[in-house]
């Protein structure tokens, strides 16, 4: 329908046809009723990339029916802001502003291929509304984030805009407003009808996807780019408006200081120019970077001491939830044949997908693997006995060829994260082949030189680079865990994790030991499902280790917890009475304290008591 013939056609629109639908219409769109925008197009005036000029009028008041109905009949249209003042919405829409007939053909072919829950809907832009329609109203920040994971399903641009825009809204706020169709868009009236029989999306359905996606409040579905909230790279989509030089400076220079190369720079800016082929203004501003006082050496690493008495110290995000951070350089260890690849491949699995690991949540993202132990014939072998299928897993890049640190393998690392800007894991199989062989100091120096770089790899591009390495082979176990890593002092000063699997051969269950720089030791006892091929939680090692009788003497304990007890009070509120069973509770009381799980009575010895929280 052409613009002259669509204009008419509103024209014709009566309350006699209009009033059967008014409600369906309110329905499918019910929006917050604080406020509401009219718009009026010029059809006269239409911009250069042919989308129709519009006047705007604010409104007065709150939305009512009456302005649904006078929107469907053409006298204007309706903005609206999805999102009610309790924080919840009726829809959601994924604005896709690419006015290109085949990408639209392409976007609505993948929605029936995946049998994505979105409606297609024409905008008056000649762009497309992806939109989410629910049986009832949701939370917006959940339906948010439903809908950034359907974004990424259809490899829709981070910047395509996602309706709602906030959680909530605050009191004199407004929001931000989305149009709504005219009842042309729909046919006739007669999209009406498919879309309530068929995509409204019910609260069992809304809550499968919730679920699907591991959604949750304080977390997000995907990996957000390494660029904070006010980063001048955010604001390229508005270079052509006169200020190219200022704001390409200003994003030349943000994206220097976080330590990425020229070259690095230069691919990530290419696309913004308006010939990606010519890069000499981009060039210039990199010769002129002194001028604009960033360089490194000028930067300011100095504050007062009250400035860090007020700071703020940031919240730990993690990549694996407790046990391994957003961000760093993890030297996972163990003896040969423990099952260290298994491991790695569980875990790269799991932020593939975004499903748990060892029973913790992950932060879903791309997972690059660097395996230079293997090749495709045995790590085929190993995905076959771990039932994987080639479909399900997308977010996996892997590499063979051996490469050492110092033979480019930081450049390659920063080409691939160019590439997979949402990467957030990289593993290496195995640090020593990494690591490269020769150097011109003793091994602490060499160590040291060698893991600087991919511990500032990580940090700077907040990444997780996970280092597969060896134990030594001692006869007998060292007291410091850290003594066991192979190598010098230097591996384990620059890790900001360590991980060590250790397990006896020929046995299923090993301890798994995690100890990092902002987190606390922990100590894990897992399984190894010969069947799955798949490691499995089985909860604190201490406690795993004990017998069933010092389960049962710390739950006694546990349950009185504010009390001292004697062996023989202990043995009888468990309905033990003999001296034999009296003496083995004193055994195991002993052992326990040895191992800080009771605490004794510092005034009346032979007493016991749980450790306080």
């Amino acid at each position: 329908m052409g613009i002259g013939s669509w204009i008419f056609y509103m024209l014709q629109i009566n309350d006699n046809k209009i009033l059967p639908y008014l409600k369906p219409f309110i329905n499918l769109y019910d929006a917050g009723r604080h406020h509401y925008t009219k718009r009026y197009f010029n059809f006269t005036k239409i911009n250069e990339k042919g989308k129709v000029i519009q006047k705007y009028q604010k409104g007065d008041g709150s939305l009512t029916d009456q302005h649904y109905k006078d929107h469907l009949r053409g006298e204007y249209g309706l903005v609206v802001c999805p999102v009610d003042q309790e924080g919840k919405c009726k829809f959601g829409v994924i604005d896709d502003d690419t006015y290109n007939k085949e990408h639209t053909k392409e976007i609505r072919k993948k929605i029936l291929q995946m049998e994505l829950p979105l409606v297609p809907l024409p905008s008056k832009s000649g762009g497309i509304h992806l939109t989410l329609f629910l049986e009832e109203k949701k939370e917006a920040i959940m339906v948010r984030k439903l809908l950034k994971c359907l974004r990424e399903q259809l490899d829709l641009p981070e910047d395509t805009e996602i309706f709602p825009k906030q959680d909530k809204i605050e009191k004199g706020d407004v929001g931000s407003c989305i149009n709504l169709p005219y009842s042309a868009e729909f046919e006739k009236f007669g999209e009406f009808k498919r879309i309530q029989s068929q995509h409204i999306i019910s609260n069992d359905k809304f809550h499968a996807l919730i679920k699907k996606y591991e959604l949750k409040k304080d977390d997000t579905c995907l990996p957000p780019l390494s660029i904070e909230k006010e980063d001048p790279i955010l604001k390229l989509k508005d270079a052509r408006k006169g200020n190219w030089h200022n704001i390409f400076r200003s994003a030349v220079a943000s994206l220097h200081m976080k330590g990425l190369s020229k070259e690095a720079i230069i691919e990530l800016l290419r696309p913004r120019l308006d010939d990606p082929n010519k890069t000499y203004d981009l060039e210039q501003l990199f010769s002129n970077l002194d001028k604009f006082n960033v360089s490194q050496k000028n930067i300011d690493t100095s504050y007062l001491l009250k400035d860090l008495i007020n700071h703020q110290v940031k919240k730990i995000n993690y990549l694996v939830d407790k046990i391994i951070p957003d961000a760093g350089l993890v030297i996972f260890a163990g003896n040969p044949k423990s099952g260290k690849t298994f491991f790695a491949l569980q875990l790269a699995l799991a932020i593939a997908n975004g499903k748990s690991f060892l029973d913790y949540t992950t932060t879903k993202g791309f997972v690059n693997c660097h395996l230079f132990e293997d090749n495709m014939d045995r790590l085929k072998r190993r995905l076959n006995i771990m039932n994987i299928k080639s479909g399900d897993y997308e977010n996996i890049k892997i590499n063979h060829k051996r490469i050492s640190i110092h033979d480019g393998l930081i450049k390659t690392m920063e080409s691939d994260l160019l590439l997979y800007p949402q990467t957030k894991l990289f593993i290496i199989d195995t640090l020593q082949d990494a690591k490269g062989a020769g150097g011109s100091g003793n091994a602490y120096e060499n160590d040291q030189q060698r893991l600087s770089p991919l511990q500032s790899f990580a940090m700077k591009n907040k990444v997780v680079v996970f280092c597969i390495h060896h134990l030594k082979k001692s006869k007998k176990d060292m007291d410091d865990e850290i003594q066991r890593l192979s190598g010098s002092m230097a591996i384990s000063g620059k890790a900001d994790l360590i991980m060590q699997l250790k397990k006896e051969r020929g046995k299923t269950s090993a301890e798994l030991s995690v100890e990092g720089r902002d987190i606390e030791y922990q100590s894990l006892m897992i399984d190894f499902d010969k069947e799955k091929f798949k490691w499995n939680n089985q909860g604190d090692y201490k406690k795993e280790k004990y017998s069933k009788e010092k389960k049962e003497i710390l739950k006694f304990l546990e349950n009185h917890r504010s009390d001292y007890f004697s062996p023989k009070e202990i043995a009888n509120g468990l309905g033990k009475e003999n001296k034999q069973e009296i003496n083995n509770v004193n055994k195991l009381l002993i052992k326990l304290l040895d191992d800080y799980e009771v605490i004794q009575d510092e005034k009346i010895k032979g007493k016991y008591r749980c450790v306080p929280f």
